[in-house]
């Protein structure tokens, strides 16, 4: 039937194949048949922060920021933060407002400020969300005292 050496490959395969199926049904880490326990290992919060950025008119009126690129939306907020509080001159400060300013789909006109929130969201309660300001920077101030150079 078999060839000798063809059923110690049966074998084997049977028993790897019975190790692996049996840790990842009982969730060991027995190498090598996990990953490197730094990735694999389960990790949860109770809570998620997540930056987002506002804008608000002189008319006291905020809106969330619509990039036209939704990635900008998710990743930019932090970087803005640290142009505005890092040791970034103030050139840096004035680009980073207009380019919040400029990317934003409202187009509104008269921005007077804007605020860096972050949005708490609890896991366990997912329609309790709460936002609190970072930071709230004044556009015309920061535009005003770079042209004031």
């Amino acid at each position: 039937m078999f060839k000798m050496e063809y059923s110690l490959f049966v074998i084997l395969g049977g028993v790897f194949s019975l190790l692996l199926l049996l840790t990842s049904f009982m969730k060991w880490d027995l190498w090598p048949f996990s990953h490197y326990p730094m990735f694999s290992k389960y990790q949860s919060a109770d809570t998620v922060g997540i930056l987002r950025l506002a804008l608000v008119r002189k008319d006291g009126q905020k809106y969330w920021w619509k990039p036209a690129y939704q990635h900008l939306q998710r990743d930019y907020a932090a970087e803005f933060l640290q142009v505005i509080k890092g040791d970034r001159d103030q050139k840096s400060r004035m680009d980073a407002c207009r380019f919040v300013i400029g990317q934003d789909k409202h187009q509104a006109e008269g921005i007077e400020s804007i605020a860096i929130y972050n949005r708490i969201i609890d896991l366990k309660n997912a329609s309790s969300v709460k936002d609190e300001i970072v930071l709230v920077v004044p556009v015309e101030e920061t535009l005003s005292q770079f042209n004031a150079k």
